[in-house]
């Protein structure tokens, strides 16, 4: 401790020893008197050393509390002994900007690493569903219906694509592809997909071409139109009807007449892991699937809107910017 202490109070001694060598340099020039010359450095000497004692005290104070800080695991930084030197507050500061900075950070991650666990609960229930479904069909079926069988494989396929998705948007490195792509061969990919469950189901598909182009994302634009259309077929019954096409510039409408949304959750709709009513009474809906399309789209500068009335079916309005093919209009396209 003793060697630590000189070592950071060096030049000060320095100071000390210059300061005398002057004072014996003006008595030897002067040729003063002695007397004068030792009662000088007496009191000089009195309040150095008082001040040095001071010194020692302080230090000493200081770096025992900062010794038992070393033994405790969870002490804060309003233990640490209190700084008067400009320096030393300096220090102190940016320890405590430090220590916020670090609590953000674990605060983020804890938060982050709360929502995958509690989406992975979810996808482990979620994924239990169509494989129980399936083992139920095998073991008790002589010949199993292979359309209920490939249905509960869609879906599992699905819920794996889901949270390839989650990981890859929250993931800093996913990359964006832009090109012009036709909206209609976007739709065509995202219905295909779904055309075996329009078949099951006996849906009719009502699919008006848009004739219009887009600069955008093709991968993450049909990821979600697939999402869209897998809402509209789930709540849809059977028979149901399901309409896409253009209403406006840029504006696509996927428009189904199925058991539509309550308004109180119409605002809610976009909130992750909200289900609402509807997913309540499916007890198989996660509540990610609008949050993903939701923040997809803003990510692609685009936008979502629903409008819905109970009973009366949904339609989902998503704002992709286009242009006409061979039109005049000016082009539109997203930064």
């Amino acid at each position: 401790m003793w060697q630590q202490y000189f070592r950071d109070r060096w030049r000060l001694f320095l100071i000390f020893a210059v300061c005398f060598i002057i004072f014996l340099t003006v008595f030897l020039l002067y040729r003063l008197e002695k007397e004068a010359f030792c009662y000088a450095c007496l009191l000089c000497a009195v309040f150095l050393g008082a001040l040095f004692l001071a010194d020692v005290v302080s230090f000493v104070k200081k770096h025992r509390k900062l010794q038992s800080l070393r033994e405790e695991i969870g002490f804060t930084l309003e233990n640490l002994p209190h700084e008067t030197k400009v320096e030393g507050k300096d220090y102190q500061e940016l320890l405590f900007l430090l220590m916020e900075e670090k609590n953000r950070q674990s605060f983020v991650y804890e938060t982050e690493r709360k929502e995958m666990e509690d989406y992975f609960t979810l996808w482990a229930h979620q994924m239990k569903l169509p494989i129980a479904a399936m083992k139920l069909v095998l073991e008790t079926d002589r010949k199993p219906d292979v359309k209920v069988l490939k249905s509960e494989l869609f879906k599992i396929e699905q819920y794996a694509q889901n949270v390839l998705v989650f990981f890859r948007m929250k993931s800093p490195y996913t990359d964006y592809v832009f090109r012009e792509v036709f909206v209609d061969d976007l739709i065509r990919q995202a219905v295909r997909r779904f055309s075996g469950e329009f078949i099951r189901k006996k849906i009719r598909l009502d699919f008006q071409e848009t004739e219009q182009k887009i600069f955008t994302d093709e991968k993450w634009v049909v990821f979600v139109l697939e999402q869209i259309l897998s809402n509209a077929i789930k709540y849809s019954g059977e028979k149901g009807e399901i309409r896409i096409y253009a209403q406006d510039e840029g504006e696509i409408v996927v428009q189904d007449n199925g058991v539509g949304i309550d308004e109180v959750d119409l605002e809610r709709i976009f909130e992750k892991g909200f289900t609402g009513l509807n997913g309540r009474m499916e007890k198989q809906a996660s509540g990610l699937g609008l949050y993903l399309c939701k923040n997809i789209l803003k990510n692609l500068s685009c936008d979502i809107k629903i409008e819905s009335k109970k009973g009366k079916g949904t339609k989902v309005h998503l704002f992709l910017g286009q242009r006409k093919i061979g039109g005049g209009k000016a082009d539109f396209l997203q930064k």
